[in-house]
């Protein structure tokens, strides 16, 4: 091999700037899209988070023995306010 032989294998200064300006551009393009999709994931788990409180609390007012009224808030409940009560409302007695 000569030295003008190995010359020509290897890559050039501006074949490499291309490269890496053109990962840049992609790069630049799939940044926003990706967030894009993070922030649609979250507000997903959010509304989902949501529509599981609502049931909950529709479930919790058909079956309440006080006659179909909702749950009482946090600040009027009777019973232990203690963080190990895992269901406040077994604690009261009413479910």
């Amino acid at each position: 091999m000569t030295l003008r032989t190995i010359g020509r294998r290897a890559f050039t200064l501006v074949e490499l700037l291309t490269v890496v300006v053109i990962i840049g551009i992609l790069i630049g393009i799939l940044v926003p899209a990706l967030n894009a999709v993070r922030r649609n994931a979250t507000d997903t788990a959010t509304k989902s988070g949501i529509q599981t409180i609502e049931t909950g609390i529709s479930v919790f007012q058909a079956a309440s023995k006080v006659g179909g009224s909702l749950p009482p808030s946090r600040s009027d409940a009777t019973g232990p306010k203690s963080l190990t009560v895992k269901n406040p409302y077994q604690a009261q007695g009413i479910g």
